[in-house]
């Protein structure tokens, strides 16, 4: 039994077309890719890319709570600073402590422990439940 359904790439960044001389090789390892695309004339849109800096993040929906994780590509991703938070849904001083994020939260992301409550960033799904339903208007999305 396979879970790669269950996972998730999302990937931004500047690319660089190396035409179709690769296709080929693609379609003989993404046997995937093949049905979807079955004869040669059906190829013909399709182009090859070369990914030369960027950045993205990694789903895993399979895991309870969801795993997120990010990554930069590129030869000088590890030059690049790194924001001191990821983007996403944000508590500020404005929580009142009501409780109302942390019930419609469907990963249990949100600690409460202390006032203002804290998001869980790394298993954070981005749905943007905790944002539309707080009375306080205390979360922001950065």
């Amino acid at each position: 039994r396979t879970f790669i359904h269950k996972k998730a790439i999302s990937i931004r960044g500047s690319i660089e077309s190396i035409g179709s001389e690769k296709l080929n090789e693609i379609f003989e390892k993404n046997l995937y890719m093949a049905q979807i695309y079955p004869k040669p004339e059906t190829r013909q849109s399709l182009e090859v890319f070369c990914m030369m800096a960027g950045e993205g993040e990694f789903f895993d929906l399979s895991t309870k709570p969801i795993t997120r994780e990010q990554f930069r590509i590129g030869k000088d991703a590890d030059k690049i600073r790194k924001p001191e938070r990821a983007a996403g849904y944000f508590i500020t001083d404005r929580c009142i402590g009501c409780g109302t994020c942390v019930g419609i939260c469907p990963q249990n992301c949100i600690r409460s422990t202390a006032i203002p409550y804290v998001t869980g960033e790394k298993h954070c799904l981005h749905c943007g439940n905790c944002y539309r339903e707080c009375p306080a208007e205390a979360v922001v999305r950065e």
